[in-house]
């Protein structure tokens, strides 16, 4: 089955039914950290450094208020330390133990964003990512035929070695992004730098102003010192299983596609929710 084969409406019930067969219980997140509303952008930051998270829920009282999210802030083009979190809450959907995983993934898609709660009244009892997604779509036998240049995103949008990591930051805000892959001068690829490097190396403790890029010291390296070197790939003509298996097992949100030795495309978690979502 191509990606062809999903405007076949008895082939796209099947797969729908196969997606959904799937219950919010078996990829709920069940540990992860919260803030509080009264918390500030500086909270966030820490929290989002230790743990890893890059979308953290707000909970004030036991009750779950919304969601804050690295991207949201990294948007301001000026925003102070101790900005409070409630300034920056995103109202996002909300789902229960009985969500159709492929709403979640077409929540996921209109929303534009990369993890949502699931409650129980107004308690929250976990949370449900993009990468849980890809790991349903891993082991969906009827999307193992789907070939990765079908769904992958091309043109690519890329930095030279040489870049700053200011011009990495401006690129996620203008294109909303979070990973770019880094090429060198011969047109190689050779590293990704995403949004945990740029959290990792971009914001400082100190940091008064995290928003204005021109004032910050650390933006003004390079990227080629802070990217991750070690990439994966996955060929242009490859199953789409395959692919969605080693952003998992990884922790991979982006894979570059080749062709020839050549970068060709990207393959990203939103290319399979978005696939998944088309299912509904």
């Amino acid at each position: 089955m191509g990606i062809k084969d999903l405007e076949d409406l008895k082939k796209l019930s099947i797969l729908r039914s196969q997606i959904d067969g799937v219950s919010v219980e078996e990829i709920l997140i069940t540990e992860f950290p919260t803030l509080k509303s009264e918390d500030k952008v500086t909270d966030a930051l820490r929290k989002m450094r230790q743990s890893g998270f890059q979308d953290l829920p707000i909970v004030d009282e036991g009750a779950y208020v919304g969601m804050v999210s690295y991207g949201s802030i990294l948007k301001k083009k000026s925003i102070p330390a101790d900005t409070k979190l409630k300034n920056l809450i995103r109202n996002l959907p909300t789902l229960t133990t009985d969500s159709e995983v492929s709403k979640i993934a077409e929540h996921m898609v209109s929303n534009n964003c990369r993890q949502l709660a699931g409650l129980n009244g107004k308690k929250i009892i976990g949370l449900v990512s993009r990468r849980n997604l890809v790991g349903v779509a891993a082991r969906m036998k009827a999307l193992k035929d789907i070939k990765v240049w079908e769904i992958m995103t091309s043109p690519v949008e890329f930095l030279r070695e040489d870049a700053l990591m200011s011009d990495a930051v401006e690129v996620m805000r203008r294109l909303d992004i979070r990973t770019i892959p880094v090429m060198d001068s011969a047109d190689r690829l050779i590293g990704i730098v995403g949004m945990k490097e740029i959290i990792d190396n971009f914001w400082k403790e100190d940091s008064k102003d995290l928003g204005d890029v021109a004032k910050n010291t650390k933006a003004q390296v390079t990227i080629e010192s802070v990217c991750r070197t070690k990439v994966e790939t996955v060929e242009w003509d490859s199953n789409m299983d395959a692919a969605a298996s080693t952003m998992e097992e990884n922790h991979f949100s982006t894979l570059p596609v080749i062709d020839g030795g050549e970068m060709v495309g990207i393959i990203t978690e939103y290319d399979i929710i978005e696939l998944i979502s088309s299912c509904r």
